[in-house]
């Protein structure tokens, strides 16, 4: 397991009701701001937060692991109705509180960046929009 790394890790986006997108940056700007690295579809990561776009909840359910997280599935913070406005919020907290009380009480250095080769000056891991297919024009 990686400590003080933080995964967004996502559902396959078939039906979603909410910008996941748009939730992610917002979690991974304001956590790599923190001091976190921040990458994408990591099962192994010290906090997962798992970000589906509707209620079937499909980045939980396809992939049990036993690690803490916090969970979006679509207009939804941990099985509870919220505004899509309030999700990423719910979810920064959520990763906070977990790695504020580890069990060996060492504080987070608000000003500490863990180095992650996966990750930029910023401490997010940088991904693009997979490049378009002659396919899918």
């Amino acid at each position: 397991m990686e400590d003080h790394v933080i995964a967004i890790n996502f559902c396959g986006g078939c039906n979603p009701i909410i910008d996941r997108g748009e939730i992610a940056l917002e979690i991974g700007r304001a956590l790599a701001a923190e001091g976190f690295a921040v990458v994408f579809n990591d099962w192994d990561a010290g906090f997962i937060v798992r970000l589906s776009g509707c209620r079937a909840n499909c980045a939980a359910r396809y992939h049990p692991v036993s690690r803490p997280d916090a969970v979006i599935s679509g207009p939804s913070f941990g099985a509870l109705a919220v505004e899509e406005t309030e999700l990423a919020g719910r979810a920064i907290a959520a990763a906070r509180a977990h790695f504020r009380t580890k069990p060996n009480g060492a504080p987070l250095s608000p000003t500490a960046r863990p180095s992650d080769p996966r990750c930029d000056s910023t401490g997010v891991q940088a991904f693009a929009a997979p490049a378009e297919t002659e396919e899918a024009r």
